[in-house]
């Protein structure tokens, strides 16, 4: 398998898979293609206060998504401030 960020659509079928369906990490990590502790991180990344049907803490794809994307910005202001105190 080959390394790959998960888009928004993928995060709302694991929400679907997961939330509604009950699916297994392992099946959900084999509907997508990609390793199951991908799957795990993303339901601790979309992990909610509510419980699904299934007595498992619900995920959320957009609570995700923005986790990723404001990782992705605090790192990208990291590694820019890092590199103008190198410059100095």
């Amino acid at each position: 398998m080959t390394w790959k960020q998960l888009t928004l659509e993928r995060r709302k079928r694991i929400e679907k898979l997961y939330n509604q369906k009950g699916q297994p990490v392992t099946a959900i990590a084999e509907d997508l293609g990609v390793h199951v502790s991908t799957i795990y991180r993303e339901l601790k990344r979309g992990r909610t206060a509510f419980y699904n049907r299934y007595g498992l803490p619900e995920y959320n794809a957009r609570a995700a998504d923005e986790h990723v994307r404001a990782t992705r910005r605090r790192r990208k202001h990291d590694d820019t401030a890092e590199a103008d105190n190198r410059s100095h």
